[in-house]
């Protein structure tokens, strides 16, 4: 018995919705979050980089069952033209379809079969390849437990193991800790060193202003820093005990991007803030 699932998107701002079907709803919400950041031209994903994909969020509206997925395919095109019909998602003013539903989908065991037949043996090109593998890029498959269990044992039968990455930076290769890691005692003993300091306070003027320079010079051009981010949410969800690691996971960003505008707008890093906040209100 397979299961399929018809969900919603909605955005937070002005209402409006998305249905789709969907046979895994959190591997398609992460597909409609990567076809956004990708810049792909439709309806919702140009509306979650105007309103921010903190400000949209997914939600199952029903689950239907059938015997095979084409049974199942049907089913949910059924009920996907039902909720666009219902709510007129399809028309811009209402949502975000751009079309009255039941397209895509699964097509079958019988018509994949004849296309893998038919492409069976003939080599792929460069060109093709190259495609296959952007958009791939970003894609995570869920991987169960049995197979990530077999492929470790396999990995150790035969000695494979993971080389570490370095990202082939300057000075990596030459770097003392290359390939070791600090004790989780040490790490908690450096955190707790660092805490409140700023950059001056542990490498002094001249090193600290070195430092931001070449810090400085690899945010240049990086598109990151140009998304709009509600800080007023994220001072709101500070000064509500938050912590600014879940403030900057509900912003859809990443803690060295909340960091960054956090200090540009208010002149303290989203931490500072809110240790100034509980030391008032205590």
């Amino acid at each position: 018995m397979r299961t399929g699932y018809i969900y919603v998107i909605i955005n937070k701002i002005n209402g409006k919705y998305y249905f789709g079907k969907t046979f895994y709803i959190k591997g398609r919400w992460n597909k409609h979050l990567f076809n956004a950041r990708n810049k792909i031209n439709r309806y919702l994903y140009d509306a979650m980089n105007h309103y921010g994909y903190e400000n949209f969020s997914i939600h199952k509206i029903n689950e239907y069952f059938a015997e095979n997925k084409s049974k199942l395919t049907k089913i949910l095109n059924e009920k996907e033209i039902y909720f666009i019909s219902l709510t007129e998602s399809n028309n811009p003013k209402y949502g975000y379809n751009m079309s009255p539903g039941g397209d895509g989908g699964y097509l079958g065991e019988e018509a994949i079969k004849k296309m893998a037949d038919k492409k069976r043996g003939v080599p792929l090109s460069e060109e093709h390849k190259r495609k296959i593998s952007e958009g791939n890029k970003g894609i995570i498959k869920p991987v169960s437990k049995e197979t990530r269990r077999k492929i470790s044992e396999t990995n150790k039968k035969k000695g494979i193991k993971w080389k570490p990455q370095y990202w082939g930076k300057k000075g990596y290769i030459d770097h003392p800790m290359l390939g070791k890691h600090h004790s989780k005692e040490t790490r908690k003993k450096m955190s707790k060193s660092r805490k409140g300091r700023s950059w001056e306070d542990i490498y002094g003027e001249e090193k600290a202003k070195e430092l931001k320079q070449i810090k400085s010079e690899r945010w240049k051009g990086n598109e990151i820093n140009f998304k709009e981010v509600n800080l007023d949410l994220a001072k709101n969800l500070l000064m509500n005990g938050t912590n600014f690691r879940e403030v900057a996971k509900k912003l859809n960003i990443s803690e060295t991007t909340f960091n960054y505008k956090f200090r540009k707008k208010y002149g303290l890093t989203p931490y500072q803030y809110q240790k100034k906040n509980y030391e008032k209100i205590n």
